[in-house]
């Protein structure tokens, strides 16, 4: 099935949900987590992500999907994912480990898909990559590198106050 008739009006919905979810999901990167605002924006995020990702399924011309697409589907699943996690808070003692995870990667996935856009659309980037063409590669791998090193920080911050919140019941305790 050919789309090319949806195409702008998804690409500009597609669009306005990325731009919805970047400053959202940097903006849940940095404040306290856990928080009723926190929820909120994090509902806000989970769904533009959501939106953006189906869209983005709807956006093709050649007839059958591309990698884009498949990696709109993960970052649904992720988004989606994380969601579930932070709301039902199972399992037991590993979602936030998972729904940070999940959401960073969502986020990561998001992010990816920002820099490729760049690289294509922007002239100067576009030449740059065209006179470079292993600048392309380069770039996603440090942006990759740099997103699992914010797990890494993450999870280990995580566990480190979860380690301090049980101390204190300890103490409290004994």
């Amino acid at each position: 099935m050919n789309w090319t008739l949806f195409s702008p009006l998804a690409g500009t919905l597609h669009t306005l949900a990325c731009l919805v979810a970047l400053p959202t999901g940097a903006w849940l990167m940095v404040a306290r987590k856990g928080t009723a605002r926190h929820r909120f924006w994090g509902d806000v995020f989970t769904g533009a992500m959501l939106v953006g990702g189906a869209l983005s399924l709807t956006i093709y011309s050649q007839g059958h999907l591309h990698r884009p697409h498949y990696l709109a589907m993960t970052s649904m699943v992720l988004s989606a994912a994380g969601f579930a996690l932070a709301r039902w808070k199972t399992p037991p003692g590993a979602w936030r480990y998972l729904h940070i995870v999940c959401m960073v990667g969502a986020y990561y996935v998001l992010v990816g898909g920002l820099l490729q856009e760049m690289l294509l659309r922007v002239g100067a980037l576009r030449r740059l990559v065209a006179a470079q063409p292993a600048l392309a590669p380069q770039a996603h791998g440090g942006l990759m590198m740099g997103f699992l090193g914010l797990i890494l920080i993450y999870l280990a911050a995580t566990g480190v106050g979860q380690a301090r919140i049980a101390l204190r019941a300890r103490r409290r305790a004994t």
